[in-house]
């Protein structure tokens, strides 16, 4: 007989142990299950595999000696065997499948040999008396919810050859305090860490380019969780965009050194002019009680009474000695606060450490902030001047250049350098913004035209930016800066030199463009009738007549923008919705609105300008 076949021995209850003769290779799928007064085998080294639920159900299996020339092991094959109390997979063994070992509830101690090459999904999950667990390096695929709902698992060794940490593979393991993401680690799936409320120390290194969330959707595995990694790296940016402390990496070791570990039984202790040192060993004529005093007389013992040879020296009786320092440990403080961005901090202790604390968004100016770290709240101010932009004038200097002139500094990145804000010209996309000694230079992808009027938005959620103006007058072909255009690169743009003429019915906006250009924001903005930024000693403008509106009538759907503005005139407008719960406006500026398609419907947009009344038809579907 080479093989113990399909269900024979399934449900025989009168089964207590098993032994398997020499020669059986295959135990086969179902031999065994629901044996529930089974408890022990031997597997004998000619076995070579395990099927699928071979012994599913056992839930008196307390003991099992696997062959070693085991080379697999199948799904759900000790399924539920809630009586098991340790297993050692050989290292021959290269394949565990899915649920292998789930629910095996008093299972202490998982041995997993160096050959294993593939863990399956949930293969040891649902265990509930697991301390320790190393995974090692022969392990180069491991499975989702591997070591799920594990109660006591405490310190977990990630395989060093794995690229992938699979979703939920630590989920729900309630008493895990630190973990270690092996370098060579690329994706860290959704969950990986989900509800482990007791997770303060995870490192994260360089190597990890894409990760999930670390718990379900938003959630974090705990408040007191710092993140170990470097700046720049995707684990920092993620800890800053959630809002999860963080430190450098190099500072893991020694921080959760601690963590998941118990501390040597070495004393010391001093009285009189002795010393009297115990490691565990306590004779002769001490006697104590194990809290680690040694007073008066020398009475200095353990719990522990072993033979040995400890000496004592009878003391002056006003000498003390105690495990418990008799300096008071001081208090750490918050000694000085640096503002980093917007969203981060640097905060240094009395203690000399530093480290990088993520905030809510701080505003311009001074901020009270608080704060948790090391498990202990604090509270604090910071000054935060970093990106404080005012725009002073915006001006058109070439066919495809704008100039724009600013006062205060720029917000800074993580690496220090100034993060300049993206600018969107109506019917124009911003090509490329470079900055110059006071002012900032948008090269766009397309001619501005001559007594045309455009509308500049900006973007700079990172800082604060304030504008004196919002628009501009087109480029005037004689206003060409050859210094500015030199400076910007664009000394060879076919477009520097455009002498296109202006048609009389020419639209400056592209509707093409309209909704990339402007999103689907909701604000609302105050109507603005300035308009500056260009040189009022030039040669005047005319005044049109006969303004019209860029659009009769517009079809948008719902949620999304367009922008409708008046035609040959210099007179800015008075704008109105006949129904802002269908059509909204969502901008204003004169010559300028933004409108917003709300709900299904038809809704007027009027503009009186000049004594004249415009109408705009908006049909939203």
């Amino acid at each position: 007989m080479t093989t113990i076949g399909s269900g024979v021995f399934k449900k025989h209850e009168e089964i207590v142990s098993v032994t398997i003769p020499n020669g059986v290779t295959t135990i086969e799928s179902e031999a065994f299950e629901g044996c529930t007064n089974l408890q022990s085998v031997v597997l004998p080294d000619s076995v070579t595999y395990i099927g699928a639920e071979a012994f599913y159900g056992c839930k008196n299996l307390a003991n099992v000696t696997l062959s070693n020339s085991l080379t697999g092991i199948a799904d759900k094959a000790f399924y539920n065997c809630s009586g098991l109390i340790g297993i050692s997979i050989p290292g021959s063994v290269t394949s565990i499948g899915n649920s292998a070992f789930y629910g095996c509830k008093s299972m202490g101690s998982i041995e997993i040999g160096n050959g294993v090459q593939d863990i399956g999904k949930s293969a040891f999950s649902n265990n509930d008396k697991v301390i320790s667990v190393v995974i090692p390096d022969s392990v180069t695929n491991l499975g989702s919810e591997a070591f799920n709902s594990c109660d006591s698992l405490k310190n977990f060794v990630f395989s060093k050859s794995l690229t992938i940490i699979p979703q939920e593979v630590l989920s729900s393991c309630k008493k895990l305090e630190k973990l270690e993401i092996p370098q060579g680690v690329q994706m860290l799936e959704r969950g990986i860490v989900s509800s482990c409320n007791n997770l303060k120390y995870l490192a994260i290194p360089d190597s990890v380019i894409s990760m999930s969330t670390l718990g379900y959707y938003s959630e974090t595995p705990n408040k007191e969780l710092f993140i170990y990694c470097n700046e720049g790296s995707v684990a920092y940016n993620y800890a800053v965009e959630n809002g999860i402390f963080y430190k450098p990496l190099e500072n893991f070791a020694s921080d959760s050194s601690g963590s998941g570990s118990s501390s040597g039984d070495t004393n010391t202790g001093t009285t009189g002019e002795n010393n009297n040192t115990q490691t565990d060993q306590n004779t002769g004529n001490s006697a104590g009680t194990g809290a680690d005093q040694n007073t008066g007389n020398n009475t200095n013992t353990e719990t522990n009474q072993n033979a040995g040879t400890n000496q004592s020296t009878t003391g002056t009786g006003s000498n003390s000695n105690s495990s418990e320092s008799t300096t008071e440990k001081k208090e750490v403080t918050v000694q000085n606060i640096t503002c980093v961005n917007r969203c981060c901090i640097k905060v240094k202790f009395s203690d000399e450490k530093e480290t990088y604390i993520t905030v809510s968004k701080l505003q311009q100016g001074i901020n009270s902030i608080s704060f948790k770290y090391d498990g202990k709240n604090y509270t604090g101010m910071v000054d935060c001047n970093v990106g404080f932009l005012s725009v002073t004038s915006i001006k058109a200097v070439g066919d495809n250049l704008v100039q724009i002139t600013y006062s205060g500094q720029f917000a800074k990145d993580k690496n220090g350098a100034d993060i300049l804000p993206k600018f969107t010209v109506v019917g124009l996309a911003t090509a490329k913004v470079t900055k110059t000694d006071g002012s900032i230079v948008l090269q766009l992808n397309g001619t501005t035209y001559e007594n045309a009027e455009y509308l500049l938005q900006a973007d700079y959620e990172e800082g604060f930016l304030g504008f004196a103006q919002t628009s501009f007058r087109s480029y005037k072909k004689e206003e060409v800066i050859n210094e500015l255009v030199n400076n910007s690169n664009n000394a060879n743009n076919t477009n520097s030199t455009n002498n296109t003429t202006l048609p009389s019915d020419w639209d400056p906006v592209d509707d093409s463009n309209q909704q990339n250009s402007y999103g689907n924001s909701d604000n609302d903005y105050s109507n603005d009738n300035s308009v500056t930024g260009w040189d009022d000693s030039e040669e005047e403008i005319p005044v049109k007549k006969n303004p019209k509106l860029s659009k009769k009538s517009k079809t948008i759907k719902k949620g999304k923008t367009f922008m409708l503005y008046l035609k040959k005139t210099t007179f800015n407008a008075k704008w109105k919705t006949s129904n802002k719960k269908i059509a909204k406006i969502t901008y204003k500026s004169g010559k300028y609105v933004r409108i917003k398609g709300r709900k299904k419907g038809t809704a007027y947009i009027t503009a009186s300008v000049d004594g004249k009344l415009l109408r705009c038809k908006v049909k939203v579907k």
